[in-house]
């Protein structure tokens, strides 16, 4: 059992002795795995997830009472988790689905009704579930379109195994409940909360991008970006804090942005490499040169940079203010340490306890100011003694450096030739009637392949394909097909733009935004007269084969395609290294989720497909070059 299914299998026996029996028998030894599981249930005694992505993250027993209302976000990470390998004894929905943020490669919706629309996923209650947000191992999040109201919302789901437990479904309203009580801009709305067929939470939808996101994005933010979203933060906080809801675990996102040092962290930095009394020397006497405190701080507090630095570079460790560090207070850890030797230790935070201090401040004596000394204040204290400074992880730093030299635009899918692609089922467009079909790929397999195949249940109609190092737009006319070729051979390697227009008379094919000799006319008609499926990666075969895998494989990459209702191109034009929607665009793929096994129309139209096979793969593109060509 991995330690999620410890956990769970832990919170439905209450009696603390048997729990402790039952987990000693099933970590059979392994001290650190009982060590992390009783460290999660211990923290989360009286604390659940609530208004963080995703759902509910811990959920503990139900001795809580009624009134002792929490409001908290995600729980510490457990980084020995195998967070697809959970199993419980609830039963199992049979409907599944792929998604990005995918803990396993599917995603339980047994619980949604059939609906009638063809870009709904199902319903729930009066919600037609559009598609899925996010997921975590304790709930989904989705998002839906309220036909009451008429606006669109994010339903929170709570896990099918978690609801099957009467302590989780009883947290899970409690929570909602206090929650509820928040009107705040920087507090989500509640809306509703219902607990049929499964208990759920129905809430503002906010589009946009996560802080996680924009983070991957752009690198470590700026000063002014951290002190307005630091604001926007602690505003939202004072308004869970006017209601008597405390948020018990507000901390960063691991290894991306600034954030308050661990005690260990916060002495390493103070004695640079030292081991004296303070970094820089033995006696008091030395702190003068070094540091403000009672002997020198001339009645004010002092900027950075005035006294000596230590050898890392850092002003004022010792004195001045005392400095926020992110332990809480444990009155026994010192005596602890010196009888186990521990690297990089660490007291979470927990409700009600006080937090750490360190280095002193312009008021103390020197002994109150050694690289060692800590005290602890409740955290809501202000005072002109206590500050705080931020740091950044190796790895915000590391990724600033890359993104200095590399970016990655966005993400493609790796088609490997032999078996991968993707089925979009519901596009649907008059045969007839114009049409491009354009996308930015790079070739691997020469052999003749088939990247887009836009076709009716029964027979292909549009395909754009690779055939003797030429690239190929044809059309069906019944028994033949009608197609333009590229003049130009090619090699592997580079991405290109493809286009492929349909006039209604004359197919023209495009490469890197020139116009193709060869360009054929067509003025037959076809009996069919609508588009109903869409191929990525492959070529469906036809009549009396419709539920066959589809064949010619495409062996490449693709990181960009839009099916448009117009004639985009007539003659020569500036090839665009990505794409946008508009009032022509019937389906936009522009890959930039980077996971999961669904790839989703970015023109809101509705056209998701299913990833059969296709792995993501990120894709780098030197700073300044904007360029197709890598």
């Amino acid at each position: 059992m991995n330690e999620r299914e410890l956990f769970l299998s832990a919170l439905e026996i209450e009696d603390p002795a048997a729990r402790r029996v039952h987990l000693q028998s099933v970590c059979g030894g392994d001290a650190g795995l009982l060590s992390r599981v009783e460290s999660l249930l211990a923290s989360h005694e009286s604390q659940s997830q609530f208004l963080n992505l995703p759902v509910v993250d811990q959920i503990a027993d139900d001795s809580v009472g009624e009134d002792d209302a929490t409001l908290v976000t995600e729980a510490p990470s457990t980084h020995d988790e195998e967070p697809g390998a959970a199993t419980t004894d609830a039963p199992q929905p049979d409907a599944t689905m792929g998604h990005e943020d995918d803990i396993d490669d599917e995603i339980p919706l047994g619980y949604l009704q059939p609906s009638s629309r063809t870009d709904s996923l199902g319903r729930l209650g009066h919600y037609e579930i559009q598609e899925v947000v996010g997921r975590g191992a304790f709930g989904t999040v989705l998002k839906a379109f309220d036909e009451k109201l008429h606006r669109v919302v994010a339903i929170k789901v709570l896990a099918p195994e978690m609801a099957a437990t009467s302590p989780a479904r009883k947290r899970f309203k409690r929570e909602a409940r206090s929650s509820a009580q928040l009107r705040h801009d920087n507090v989500v709305s509640i809306y509703a909360v219902e607990d049929d067929p499964i208990p759920y939470l129905v809430m503002e939808y906010i589009p946009g991008q996560t802080l996680q996101q924009r983070l991957d994005e752009t690198g470590p933010l700026n000063l002014p970006d951290v002190l307005q979203i630091g604001k926007q933060i602690a505003d939202g906080l004072a308004a869970a804090h006017a209601q008597q809801l405390i948020h018990r675990d507000i901390k960063p996102l691991r290894g991306t942005g600034y954030r308050l040092p661990t005690e260990a962290e916060w002495e390493h930095a103070c004695r640079a490499g030292t081991t004296t009394k303070f970094w820089c020397g033995e006696q008091d006497s030395d702190l003068v040169r070094a540091g403000w405190f009672a002997g020198n701080y001339r009645g004010r507090t002092h900027a950075a940079g005035e006294l000596e630095s230590n050898p890392f570079g850092l002003s004022n460790m010792h004195g001045n203010v005392w400095e926020w560090v992110q332990d809480s207070w444990e009155p026994t850890l010192e005596g602890t340490l010196a009888d186990n030797v521990t690297i990089d230790p660490y007291t979470p935070f927990s409700a009600g306890s006080h937090r750490v201090l360190r280095g002193g401040h312009w008021g103390d004596a020197p002994l109150r100011c050694r690289s060692s000394a800590r005290c602890a204040f409740p955290p809501p204290s202000v005072s002109f003694g206590i500050g705080f400074r931020a740091v950044l992880p190796v790895d915000a730093v590391k990724q600033a450096k890359l993104s200095s030299a590399t970016v990655v635009d966005d993400y493609a899918l790796s088609f490997d030739g032999k078996d991968d692609y993707v089925e979009i089922p519901s596009l649907q467009h008059d045969v007839n009637s114009p049409m491009t079909v354009e996308t930015i790929c790079r070739i691997v397999d020469l052999n003749r392949s088939t990247l887009v195949d836009l076709g009716s249940r029964e027979t292909s109609e549009f395909v754009l394909r690779t055939d003797a190092q030429q690239w190929r737009f044809e059309r069906s006319s019944g028994s033949k097909w009608t197609s333009t070729r590229g003049a130009q051979g090619f090699k592997p390697g580079p991405f290109v733009h493809i286009a492929g227009v349909w006039e209604g008379s004359q197919l023209r094919l495009f490469i890197n935004g020139a116009l193709q000799p060869g360009s054929n006319d067509t003025n037959k008609a076809r009996s069919r007269t609508q588009l109903e499926r869409l191929l990525i990666g492959g070529l469906g075969q036809g009549v009396g084969k419709q539920t066959a895998p589809p064949t010619e494989f495409f062996g490449g990459m693709i990181k960009g395609l839009r099916i448009s209702k117009t004639a985009r191109y007539t003659s020569g034009f500036t090839a665009p290294t990505d794409f946008k929607s508009d009032e022509q665009t019937l389906a936009l793929y522009d890959f930039d989720t980077g996971s999961g096994n669904v790839l989703h129309d970015a023109s809101t139209n509705g056209h998701h497909g299913k990833i059969i096979g296709a792995t993501w793969v990120p894709v780098p593109v030197p700073q300044g070059d904007r360029n197709l060509a890598e």
